[in-house]
């Protein structure tokens, strides 16, 4: 899991603002919006379970199982590069 807060700075302690995203043994990293308490997006990038996922100078990096590492441009959610 990997929790990214609003920029804004919004939220309260009980309900923080920002997202949450998280790796899934299906191979789907799911996003999910804090604030509203919903799914905003499901990404497919791995054949196998999703093993770690972090953020690195604004891009979202997640390794699977299936001996690849991804790197996500989080704005857009689409894969900017790929590693095997």
């Amino acid at each position: 899991m990997l929790y990214l807060p609003d920029a804004a700075g919004g939220g309260t302690h009980k309900r923080p603002a920002g997202l949450l995203v998280t790796g899934w043994s299906d191979g789907a990293i799911r996003v999910f919006d804090l604030t509203r308490w919903t799914m905003v997006a499901t990404l497919m990038g791995h054949n196998g379970p999703v093993l770690a996922i972090t953020e690195v100078n604004g891009k979202i990096l997640s390794t699977g199982a299936d001996m690849t590492a991804n790197e996500w441009d989080p704005a857009s959610w689409t894969i900017t590069r790929s590693f095997r």
